[in-house]
């Protein structure tokens, strides 16, 4: 018997509707896919498991986004921009002096908004907490020189994006990006996106899960002064450790860690991108023209893949992870998740699972779904 598909499509939809049943048949976990064209809702699905029981997912299951975190970062970004209150080419000390530490005065705000900032780990070890304290990040990334490897000048910063850029919006703005975000997005939008999630909706989290072969890290060495940069990428803190899963833990989800932690639906991410392609926001198209226009592109030392970014935004690269689109943009995360728009289609999708494959073919399953309905639209 095949995994129920919970959800509506619109007529004409339907093959999308299959592929995601195909996708649910593979897991042991669950998902949401949802898409909106000219900002209506065409496909809304989900299904499966949200626990390691037989809990189901519901419509309105919560779930870690991981690294389509990124987007609200990008948006609040983009929004500092649309107001004239931070500038592409201004030093990030212009606004964090103490950014300037160890030699950084001269790194601007575009190299850190495009992964360029060459800041991809936290070198100094983190204390044993509940959860990673994000104001201590900051402080010891501005504390820290830059990598000084030729090969880091083009880096995803993975965990670090989020607290470098966190700490940045705060100094210009004085909200933290979950705030920020809310005000300005979420509650206009009516989002079911949270960074910093409130306690009272932890029971509709649901919860991430370790899949067939996906391989946990070892972490890093105790006593070390200075980790090496391996560990200070993966391991500090130790996201991914090899049995219990920290992203499950009411404590993560109540703080910001901005890169990976927001918690959210399909339905509320496709929303989002909806309304940035309808103009439904506070930017300007000019404005998000230029969020995805590339700042950065090439192959990714840390990731080993290629990789391209506008303001914050992932943009569409030969592995094609956003889906068929070539000019799509956004962002994938950990299990393959996407994110993303596609413009020329006024379309917007979303697909959040709960079951984190291994990088081998992690974003295949997704990419039938995401080929289904770029079928359907038409090239």
């Amino acid at each position: 018997m095949g995994v129920r598909v919970r959800g509506r499509v619109e007529p004409g939809y339907e093959t999308v509707a299959e592929a995601f049943a195909e996708y649910l048949a593979e897991t042991r976990g669950g998902a949401a896919f949802s898409a909106t064209v000219d900002g209506v809702a065409v496909v809304d699905l989900w299904g499966g498991s949200r626990d390691d029981g037989d809990r189901p997912w519901e419509a309105d299951t919560l779930q870690i986004l991981f690294s389509g975190s990124k987007v609200l970062i990008a948006v609040c970004l983009l929004l500092l921009l649309e107001r004239g209150e931070l500038r592409l080419d201004a030093p990030i000390a212009a606004y964090w002096p103490e950014f300037a530490a160890a030699g950084k005065g001269d790194v601007t705000v575009a190299e850190l908004v495009s992964h360029r900032a060459r800041l991809p780990g936290v070198r100094t070890p983190f204390p044993s907490d509940p959860a990673p304290d994000g104001a201590l990040a900051a402080k010891l990334l501005a504390e820290q020189p830059r990598e000084d490897d030729p090969a880091l000048e083009l880096a995803y910063h993975g965990i670090t994006f989020g607290w470098l850029c966190g700490e940045l919006i705060r100094r210009v703005d004085g909200r933290t990006v979950g705030a920020l975000f809310h005000e300005e997005f979420a509650v206009p939008l009516g989002l079911d996106i949270w960074l910093g999630l409130p306690a009272d909706l932890e029971p509709r989290v649901g919860q991430v899960r370790y899949g067939p072969g996906w391989r946990g890290r070892a972490p890093a060495p105790a006593g070390s002064a200075r980790l090496n940069l391996a560990d200070s990428v993966w391991a500090n803190p130790l996201i991914f450790p090899e049995h219990d899963i920290p992203w499950n833990r009411p404590a993560w989800h109540r703080v910001e860690i901005p890169s990976s932690n927001a918690i959210g639906t399909a339905r509320s991410m496709a929303r989002l991108f909806g309304a940035l392609l309808g103009g439904e926001t506070p930017l300007s198209p000019a404005t998000l023209a230029l969020g995805t226009t590339p700042l950065s592109g090439g192959f990714d030392a840390v990731f080993k893949r290629p990789m391209r970014y506008g303001v914050g935004l992932q943009l569409q690269t030969e592995l094609g992870h956003l889906g068929p689109h070539p000019a799509a943009f956004g962002h994938d995360g950990s299990g393959g998740g996407v994110h993303a728009a596609w413009p020329s289609h006024a379309a917007a999708i979303s697909f959040v699972p709960n079951e984190l494959h291994r990088s081998r073919g992690l974003y295949a399953p997704v990419g039938r779904i995401l080929t289904a309905l770029h079928r359907v639209l038409g090239s």
